[in-house]
């Protein structure tokens, strides 16, 4: 079960790093908390190897 939880906040926090690149303000509680707990900084250090896909090299 905890697996599960901590799948489902990661993909959360993950989702709402994207909204704030692309400007999306936190207006709902979760936003806020997502913001709170998970800025940027802190899921760079957790998933040091991700990109966005716009940063990828070109093929």
């Amino acid at each position: 079960m905890f697996m599960l939880a901590n799948t489902v906040v990661s993909a959360a926090a993950v989702y709402r790093m994207s909204q704030r690149y692309e400007g999306v303000p936190a207006v709902q509680s979760w936003q806020v908390v997502l913001d709170e707990h998970y800025p940027d900084k802190k899921l760079a250090e957790i998933y040091p190897s991700m990109v966005r896909a716009e940063q990828l090299p070109e093929r």
